[in-house]
This record gives C-alpha cells, sequence and structure tokens, in this order.
C-alpha cells in the first residue's frame, strides 16, 4: 500500500565510518548529512561522534563532544529535524556514560544512557562507563509520533524496549556498535532474530542503525536494518558499505498489529519473583 507522508515519519539511517577519537572530522560528516537529508529523523549508531574504539582516549575527546553537540543543536535548530546520535557524556568529572542523544529544534538535548555494559568477549565496556540510570529511559515526540532509543547491548535484553512501549513508543532506535566476532556464531544473523523478536512482542517499529567499517583492530559490519510492527523486515542495508537510506515509517501499522498479537498483555507480577533472581 502507497503510504501518505501524512500517515507516517521519514526516517535516514546513517550507517556511517567514524573515525576513532577524531570528532572534527566524524562532526563534520554528521553535519554533512544532517544538512542534505530530506527526512524528519536522522539516526546515527553508538558512539558516532567519538567512535566504539577510542578506548581510554574516551577522557580526552569528552571536551570536544561538549563543544561539538552545542555545533549539532545549532544545525538542528537551522534545519529543523529530529537526530538521534551517540556520544560519550560526561555525567560527574571523571564519570562517564555511554549514551543516546536526542536533539529538537529549540528542546535541550533529551540524553539516554545505556544501561547494560557490554563486559564479555571482546568487550571492555565497565573500563570506561558507568551504567545508566534506569529512570531515565524515556519517550519522546516529533511531528506526532512518540519514540524511544536504547544502545546496543540494552537490545539484548527484554525490559528497555519493552519499558519504552509501554511507555508510548511506536517506533523505538537502536543505535548500535556491533564488530564482527571471533565465535562460530554470525552476530548478523542474531541481531536479525533480536530485531524481529522485539517488533514482534511489543508491535513496535525497530530501526536498527549500526557502524560500518574498520574501528582500530574491530571491524563493524553495518547491515542496518528496519522490522515492522509485525516482524517483517522491510528495509536492510548493505553489510560492509557507508551508505545512508531514508524510510517513510508508517504508525498506523502499529494499530493493526496490536489487533491480532498479545502486546496489550504483561503480567506484572512476574517482576516480583524475577527480582529475586
Amino acid at each position: 500500500m502507497e503510504v501518505s507522508k501524512d500517515m507516517g515519519i521519514n526516517v535516514e539511517l546513517a550507517q556511517i565510518h567514524v573515525k576513532p577519537g577524531n570528532v572534527k572530522d566524524n562532526l563534520e560528516k554528521h553535519l554533512s548529512i544532517m544538512r542534505k537529508s530530506v527526512a524528519d529523523c536522522v539516526v546515527f549508531p553508538e558512539l558516532s561522534l567519538t567512535g566504539y574504539t577510542t578506548r581510554d582516549y574516551f577522557f580526552n575527546v569528552t571536551p570536544s563532544v561538549d563543544s561539538a553537540l552545542e555545533k549539532l543543536m545549532t544545525t538542528v535548530d537551522d534545519i529543523d529535524k529530529c537526530v538521534v546520535l551517540g556520544i560519550p557524556r560526561e555525567v560527574r568529572k571523571g564519570i562517564l556514560r555511554n549514551s543516546a542523544v536526542v536533539l529538537r529544534k529549540g528542546k535541550k538535548p533529551l540524553f539516554i544512557d545505556k544501561l547494560y555494559l557490554a563486559n564479555y568477549d571482546l568487550f571492555d565496556e565497565k573500563r570506561y562507563f558507568q551504567e545508566g540510570d534506569v529512570k531515565n529511559l524515556r519517550t519522546f515526540k516529533y511531528k506526532g509520533e512518540t519514540m524511544g532509543t536504547v544502545v546496543c547491548e540494552d537490545a539484548w535484553h527484554p525490559e528497555p524496549i519493552e519499558l519504552l512501549t509501554r511507555k508510548g513508543a511506536d517506533i523505538v532506535f537502536v543505535i548500535s556498535a556491533s564488530p564482527f566476532r571471533s565465535s562460530m556464531i554470525d552476530i548478523r544473523d542474531s541481531w536479525r532474530s533480536l530485531i524481529i523478536a522485539h517488533s514482534l512482542m511489543n508491535s513496535v517499529w525497530i530501526v536498527f542503525i549500526n557502524m560500518v567499517g574498520q574501528g582500530e583492530e574491530e571491524y563493524f559490519w553495518g547491515g542496518s536494518m528496519i522490522s515492522s510492527p509485525s516482524g517483517k523486515v522491510v528495509m536492510k542495508m548493505d553489510d560492509m558499505k557507508e551508505e545512508t537510506r531514508t524510510f517513510l515509517i508508517n504508525a498506523e501499522e502499529n494499530r493493526r498489529a496490536r489487533f491480532s498479537s498479545g502486546a496489550k498483555d504483561h503480567r506484572k507480577e512476574l517482576h516480583k519473583y524475577l527480582y529475586h533472581y
């Protein structure tokens, strides 16, 4: 069915290569994409302003992130778009969190901190970051749509996306910096299964945007995708290729999907028992 622009919101996925520690060049790439975009929302990957593999240098680049954020906010006010990107956020002196930040014209930045830090296999996030505060997991509105965002590892757990959808989100952005791993499991298949499962269980649009290209010794595979509320992958970007792509999301599909799913039901007492395990 052809979708009228009045029925949806255009989202541009910026699957970009990010230079570790080079905030100046990364900022210019963000600004260039934002200014050229014809979409309502532009979404970038996790830690898109600094790179994921910046490691101990995160502490050195934080002042540059703050000044870059001011330039991004000024640009958002000029172009009147919703922009989601990833940054290391210094919440107090020397304490960093891995955060998504939502920018909208005339509004203060909305920060959503990563709740579950990846600290297994090749990941060592607890060396650099503090876990986020659950109370900061909030939805936001833009052009009549209610949306939310989580950061990478938070999508490997059921609660964050479920909480956002129960707070009213019809679209959830998953910003990610997922590299290839040496395990036998193809991480691309795992992500695809996760994205579809969240869509189906919550009758929600899931927009997964991943980093691409080499970052120090890691290689980010891209493969960003969108899954509809009925669990159908409606857009898939190329692996190992830097590109941007726009898709018109029709939030009416949330209504149709919820009519024929169990997404409305939730047994709160289960959490009372989960608390003990």
